[in-house]
């Protein structure tokens, strides 16, 4: 790995979307910080679907910002967010007490979302850009090797 690492407490982004359709609400409680991460994305998903008309890849962008911006806004900002076009392969190892996932299509890419409040890398082996992923929280970003390392809320 290199050197160059940014440190973040802020919105980040490189993403590409995921497709499927699995109705699951992202609910727990972390005790630890006393963060409520009760989040529907896949209701997200499909108001935010209805409003960018076309799945263009300045679409997908818009798509993937306004998502983790949605996100964000229903955790006050207390949680690590990553929204990632499954379509690409990636690795992540989260703390799955911590962690909710659901995923949903947009304009027939699928789209992961994962909301969490504990550490753990993620590391994409896809393409960069807002239409392949899009992050925020609490991380040290390795752009050169598309790694993000995410600390505990």
């Amino acid at each position: 790995m290199t050197n160059d690492i940014t440190t973040n407490l802020s919105m980040t982004d490189d993403s590409e979307g995921v497709q499927a359709s699995q109705e699951e609400s992202l609910s727990t409680r972390s005790a630890s910080v006393g963060v409520n991460i009760d989040v529907n994305v896949v209701d997200l998903i499909e108001l935010i679907g209805r409003s960018i008309e076309d799945g263009s890849v300045e679409g997908r962008r818009a798509f993937v910002m306004s998502l983790r911006d949605k996100i964000n806004s229903e955790t006050q900002g207390k949680a690590n967010i990553m929204i990632f076009n499954r379509r690409q392969i990636c690795h992540f190892n989260p703390n799955w007490e911590t962690t909710r996932y659901s995923e949903a299509p947009f304009k027939g890419i699928l789209y992961g979302a994962w909301i969490f409040t504990g550490g753990g890398t993620f590391v994409s082996e896809g393409e960069y850009g807002y239409e392949n992923w899009g992050f925020y929280g609490w991380f040290d970003y390795d752009k050169p090797n598309k790694t993000v390392h995410f600390r505990q809320v």
